[in-house]
């Protein structure tokens, strides 16, 4: 159980630093670099799909990967603050939020909104394609089929993502201010996770269409769910949560190399209906993202940790939200004489590193230094057999 005591149970450090070694998989420098890695592979899968550089149908379920990073840094965030405070400041979190998010944004839809200025486009859609992507609500546009030029079409996932952030820390305080348990917050991920299974299905009964059934927050909520849920898992007291911590470490090799096996395979058949309209095969990708978490985090030796751990992948990683901003804006403006498709995307994916390393070192940072948000940094891990774990990590 969560104690009354602000400081009695897990004595987490400040958002900078992460648990010692025998808290985290084996890891003492407080830094995970291959979530890091993870976001590279998230951010270059939905890139290449959007450059048509990925021949199967899925390529977007990279923002899956997107949704349950979320998902399990955010619930270990707030988890960490009730365990220091007894209680989560709603409104500091959203603030933390908006320094994450909001900067970035608002510079590249001021950015958009001046190029359609000077190229003579439509100036009413602009301004509402710029008003729905600011205000996080773009997703819903796509879902109800309001028609808008694309160029800012790729934002809806951020829609999403602030929709989350809205809903979830008041969801979680609730819970925890109830039971006082991670456990607690864990079964309420799953019941969520079944919940959000359950009204797809509806959804499909009452023959909703694909454009509501992938773009709405309400049934994208299941890959945050299920992120929240492993974090949750892993920062409990009760048996359960400690025989979990040492199932991971012990396996996290494996639970990496699977969970992205699953992911590339059920990427590479699956089409956008059919991740629509199969029971339970949206959540078996989140699942999928949720073992990749695993096997990133929690065992930093084994070697699929290591590999999304190099340094470019690590960088990519760290620009990704640059990446995400700007890439299908300058996809859109790429049009050059006798440009073929390979080289407009390779020009593209070019730009677009650019843009997001010019994101992350003028804008980002300035704001993240004055209140650090999620990152690849995890609250610690209490664990009751910490030599076990250790052990069982760096096998």
């Amino acid at each position: 159980m969560l104690s009354k005591s602000p400081t009695s149970q897990i004595s987490p450090p400040p958002e900078s630093e992460l648990a010692p070694k025998s808290e985290l998989g084996g890891q003492s420098s407080g830094y995970v670099p291959a979530l890091d890695g993870l976001r590279a592979f998230a951010v270059f899968s939905v890139v290449a799909y959007h450059c048509r550089l990925l021949p199967y149908p899925g390529g977007l379920f990279g923002v899956d990967l997107f949704f349950a990073l979320s998902g399990f840094l955010i619930t270990g965030l707030l988890l960490k603050e009730f365990n220091t405070t007894a209680s989560i400041s709603i409104t500091t979190f959203y603030a933390r939020r908006a320094r994450r998010l909001l900067p970035a944004l608002l510079v590249l839809v001021a950015s958009f909104t001046l190029a359609a200025w000077l190229l003579g486009w439509n100036w009413h859609q602009v301004l509402k394609e710029a008003a729905l992507s600011t205000f996080g609500v773009s997703n819903w546009a796509r879902a109800m089929d309001y028609r808008l030029p694309k160029t800012l079409g790729h934002l809806w996932s951020l829609s999403v993502e602030i929709q989350f952030c809205l809903l979830w820390a008041p969801l979680c305080y609730l819970v925890l201010r109830k039971w006082r348990s991670a456990e607690a917050l864990f079964i309420f991920c799953i019941i969520l996770t079944l919940f959000v299974e359950l009204h797809r299905r509806g959804l499909v009964s009452s023959e909703a269409s694909i454009k509501r059934l992938y773009n709405g927050t309400d049934v994208r909520l299941n890959c945050f769910a299920i992120g929240g849920a492993v974090r949750a898992l892993l920062m409990g007291e009760r048996q359960l949560s400690q025989r979990a911590r040492a199932v991971c470490s012990k396996y996290a090799l494996w639970f990496g190399i699977v969970g992205l096996s699953v992911h590339l395979y059920l990427s590479s058949t699956v089409s956008i209906r059919a991740w629509s309209h199969t029971a339970f095969l949206s959540t078996a990708i989140a699942l999928s993202c949720a073992a990749m978490i695993i096997g990133a985090s929690m065992a930093p030796n084994a070697l699929f940790a290591r590999v999304l751990s190099l340094p470019p992948l690590r960088y990519i990683g760290q620009i990704s939200y640059g990446i995400y901003l700007w890439h299908y804006l300058l996809l859109k403006m790429i049009h050059l004489p006798g440009l073929g498709k390979p080289e407009r995307s390779l020009l593209c994916i070019t730009a677009s590193v650019i843009a997001g390393t010019l994101s992350y070192y003028l804008v980002e940072r300035h704001f993240l230094k004055r209140g650090a948000a999620p990152t690849s940094k995890l609250p610690p891990i209490k664990d009751a057999h910490s030599k076990e774990v250790e052990e069982a990590a760096n096998q």
